[in-house]
């Protein structure tokens, strides 16, 4: 629960507009013609005072038919979720699944902007089938409208045990199990892996790059995601050793922004990655995994050394092309082996050099 949240009001007859209009334009650009006219859906009064007082928080899409929002109504957040698996959305230690209410239901039609999944002479059947200019009008049955659209789901967000509303890291254990499910290329190890950095809600993770890159049917969106959360930390090493030298008490994040903004210096990617793999906090069974993983399980160099250089090669191969580039080959092409120690890799280093240097509020919300 949000205690002392002020709820601002939508306009219930501008939503329900919003959501006809787009039915109407969806059915136009499939050849199919609504007849025009305002159009709502019934609600009862407690229903509809449900409806005003939600107000939407962030928003995300993966497509036309899959999407995510939080909602804000009355005091919880919730998580509204169209076009995901029913087997994918399930509740975690911070989030339940609730009863989509009527009022609730008619804030996610509008609010999720995803495209109806029913045919266009099926939208023609029921979204023509009445206006407030006919006698006796009262409205569209909720669930007539609900059923031309993917499945939608909610989840109640529990905001004072998370301390977070962030919808990407509460969306995060959702699309991973999404990725586990139909042709995707996920396996449910790695699927409950990064369900828990999730979860865990880490400070300083951009849960961004992976919500998106773990439906990807290519992996190596998801390894180069993670490999961009571990480009977060490699200043970490230099400027908290420049912190301890010159006796600063600033957090290492502002002491690497402030060399970066004045000296321009940057950490080199190389030094970095290995002073971030060489981290306390990184377990060697991650790091020997990783190795086996990349074909650098046998060498003179250190583990981290190693690890490093075969992510680095890996990433460089992935990004960069030219007369010189080498392939780099996955053991056995399993980028799950690869992925699972990198995922907990990332929640290791975040959870080490990210503590107590951000607030565990959301820099995420908004729309994209």
């Amino acid at each position: 629960m949000l205690e002392g949240s002020v709820v601002v009001s939508r306009n219930a007859k501008d939503t329900a507009a919003t959501i006809f209009d787009r039915l109407v334009r969806y059915a136009a650009d499939r050849g199919v013609q609504i007849p025009l006219g305002e159009r709502y859906i019934f609600l009862d009064e407690a229903e509809y005072d449900i409806l005003v007082r939600t107000k939407r928080l962030a928003h995300v899409k993966f497509g036309r038919n899959q999407a995510a929002a939080l909602i804000k109504s009355q005091n919880t957040v919730v998580l509204a979720i169209a076009g995901f698996e029913a087997e994918a959305v399930v509740s975690t230690s911070q989030t339940r699944e609730v009863e989509m209410t009527a009022g609730l239901a008619v804030a996610m039609l509008a609010d999720l902007e995803v495209n109806p999944s029913a045919s266009p002479a099926s939208v023609l059947d029921v979204a023509g089938a009445g206006s407030a200019a006919d006698g006796g009008y009262q409205g569209h049955d909720l669930d007539l409208v609900l059923g031309l659209y993917p499945d939608m789901q909610a989840l109640e967000i529990d905001d004072l045990a998370a301390g977070w509303t962030d919808l990407d890291a509460n969306l995060l254990p959702t699309c991973a199990r999404q990725g586990a499910h139909g042709n995707g290329w996920v396996n449910s190890e790695l699927a409950g892996e990064l369900a828990m950095l999730g979860e865990q809600r880490i400070a300083g993770i951009p849960y961004e790059f992976l919500t998106r890159a773990v439906l990807d049917l290519n992996p190596t969106s998801l390894f180069l995601s993670l490999y961009r959360c571990l480009e977060a930390t490699y200043a970490y090493t230099k400027a908290s050793e420049l912190a301890t030298t010159l006796g600063i008490s600033k957090p290492w994040i502002e002491i690497a922004e402030a060399l970066g903004n004045t000296l321009s210096w940057y950490p080199r990617h190389d030094q970095g990655l290995a002073a971030v793999l060489a981290m306390p906090t990184v377990g060697s069974d991650e790091l020997e995994a990783l190795a086996v993983a990349l074909g650098r399980d046998e060498g003179a160099d250190a583990l981290s050394t190693r690890v490093a250089a075969g992510v680095r090669e890996l990433r460089n191969s992935l990004v960069h092309y030219g007369p010189t580039t080498r392939q780099v080959a996955i053991l056995n092409d399993d980028w799950n082996a690869l992925c699972i120690p990198l995922a907990r890799v990332v929640g290791s280093v975040f959870a080490h050099a990210y503590a107590g240097d951000l607030p565990a509020v959301s820099s995420t919300l908004g729309d994209r």
